[in-house]
């Protein structure tokens, strides 16, 4: 599993190509996922820590909307770039 230095690294070398970056983008994804599922399984105890717990669902579902869209566009962007070189 890469760290955020080294994918930043990647990125500005230009070592990271779009099969690698489809799968961080995966990977992340699936990481939000598993942390989503565990903060909805563990219902605070507390008014105030279920509201906690519930911002942080919402946030995380938002970025993982991104990540998602992101994936979708950069592998479309591959299909496009495949169909140009035939």
């Amino acid at each position: 599993q890469y760290s955020k230095q080294k994918i930043i690294t990647e990125l500005r070398t230009g070592s990271l190509n779009k099969e690698k970056y489809v799968q961080q983008l995966k990977d992340i994804k699936q990481s939000i996922e598993v942390k989503i599922v565990r903060i909805d399984r563990n219902s605070g105890y507390s008014d105030q820590e279920k509201k906690r717990q519930d911002g942080i669902s919402h946030h995380l579902q938002g970025i993982l909307m991104f990540i998602t869209s992101e994936i979708e566009n950069t592998e479309t962007s591959q299909v496009q770039l495949g169909k140009k070189k035939e």
